[in-house]
């Protein structure tokens, strides 16, 4: 399989393009952020961003087609969304009770 992030199922030329702004280059890339934290990203970046996008990045992972994902992952994925979206909200506040404990 090809490293090149046009070849992979489900990304067009607007996907890749995108990808490529926030710094994912390949199916490399891709994989290391996995998923969800490289849709959350995107999201930062354009509020035009669909769940669809994030299907057709777990699909371009997984070599399936974005709607197998979303009839099969769906949850999964939105669950992870969920979790990483708390842990954010959190960390500010983690890291501030750190500080004044210092």
């Amino acid at each position: 399989m090809t490293n090149e992030l046009h070849t992979l199922k489900g990304l067009g030329p607007k996907s890749v393009y995108q990808l490529k702004s926030i710094g994912v280059y390949t199916r490399t890339d891709l994989v290391q952020q996995g998923a969800v934290p490289v849709y959350l990203q995107l999201k930062q970046h354009s509020k035009t961003i669909s769940l669809n996008f994030l299907y057709a990045l777990a699909g371009a992972i997984e070599d399936k087609h974005w709607r197998e994902i979303a009839a099969t992952r769906r949850e999964e994925l939105l669950l992870q969304i969920e979790g990483q979206q708390t842990l954010a909200a959190l960390t500010p506040t983690l890291d501030n009770n750190n500080e004044a404990t210092l």
